[in-house]
């Protein structure tokens, strides 16, 4: 595992990188990037974190999010839809959180972001997990959320350079409503390693290197599935 201090949550420090944990003596917000870097059988990662919020019940939600290595908590931003930027909720050590006494019908949205204590100050990790956004009770007068994201096919393998579609699909809540729209697309992708392949927002898969990843497509609730790529 490496690490570096960058200057923001966006841009991923260009040096500094060390297998020492930075640490800090004045209190504040530390920017704290991490990867982890290959040998001649790993591949490198680029770790991130990725949130399902889910109803539970009529008028509650159960956010659950991957575990990010190195974290020792997570702070859980959460807000209405279309009423400014989520607030800080709860700071958590484990990997999910019960949001209640919600409105039912009405839309809400959150995001995830690990933590870790340096030299006595909480650092963020990394980047916030994307934004996911959903509606209580699984539908509104006109909206609802994704019930379920698959793909065609699990397994993918594309040659260096060389480019594939993944063919995913949504399956709505209720069939007579619409969904948010709330993201910058229905089905977002992710790639595990970009070393390996990128995904473009259509979900075309470009390999770049030798080696196997995973290809997350996400709904805007946060439901995923995964393909499993192979680099050629």
């Amino acid at each position: 595992m490496y690490y570096a201090l960058g200057s923001n949550s966006t841009t991923a420090p260009a040096d500094g990188w060390s297998t020492e944990v930075p640490t800090a003596t004045e209190a504040g917000t530390y920017y704290v990037w991490y990867k982890v870097v290959g040998d001649a059988n790993h591949n490198d990662v680029d770790p991130a974190c990725v949130v399902v919020l889910k109803t539970s019940g009529k008028k509650a939600f159960k956010m659950r999010w991957t575990a990010v290595p190195g974290a020792e908590g997570y702070d859980v931003f959460f807000g209405m839809c279309n009423k400014g930027d989520c607030q800080l909720l709860a700071s958590v050590n484990g990997t999910s959180y019960k949001i209640k006494g919600l409105k039912k019908g009405f839309a809400y949205k959150g995001y995830v972001w690990a933590w870790k204590n340096v030299g006595g100050a909480k650092t963020y990790i990394g980047e916030p997990s994307p934004d996911v956004h959903a509606i209580t009770n699984g539908k509104s007068n006109h909206y609802t959320n994704p019930k379920k994201i698959s793909v065609k096919k699990k397994k993918l393998t594309v040659g260096v350079g060389k480019r594939k579609a993944i063919k995913a699909k949504l399956k709505k809540f209720s069939d007579s409503r619409n969904y948010l729209n709330h993201v910058s697309a229905k089905i977002r992708y992710y790639s595990s390693d970009r070393t390996v392949a990128t995904v473009d927002a259509k979900g075309r898969v470009t390999g770049v290197g030798p080696g196997r990843c995973t290809v997350f497509a996400v709904a805007e609730n946060g439901l995923r599935v995964g393909v499993k790529v192979t680099v050629k």
